[in-house]
């Protein structure tokens, strides 16, 4: 059982910022392919285009909280998730105007 230490929680920093760049590349490649519901995948798609920076900056603003208590390597994967989170609307954006003629919807 993982104690209340910051180091033994600091997985979470970039956990949340790491769910929200994965899910929608994840959703989107999906969507390429033709893998599973394409309304559903869309839907989570749209959804990520706000969640994503939004999440990024709560990333950024709990490891500025959080200051020297976690350690260095991990603000390093925090940061670089959370800077990942801020490029991932425009990722979906770009692949979604890209898959949309291949599916045959529009965006």
């Amino acid at each position: 059982m993982a104690s209340s230490a910051p180091p033994d929680r600091a997985y979470l920093l970039y956990t949340l910022p790491a769910l929200a760049v994965i899910t929608p590349l994840l959703a989107l490649l999906c969507l390429a392919i033709g893998i599973g519901p394409q309304d559903a995948l869309l839907r989570i798609c749209m959804v990520f285009l706000l969640v994503s920076p939004a999440t990024g900056f709560l990333g950024l603003r709990t490891l500025s909280r959080v200051g020297s208590a976690a350690p260095p390597a991990v603000h390093r994967i925090a940061r670089r998730w959370c800077a990942l989170a801020f490029v991932t609307p425009i990722v979906l954006y770009l692949g979604l105007h890209w898959v949309a003629p291949a599916t045959g919807g529009g965006v």
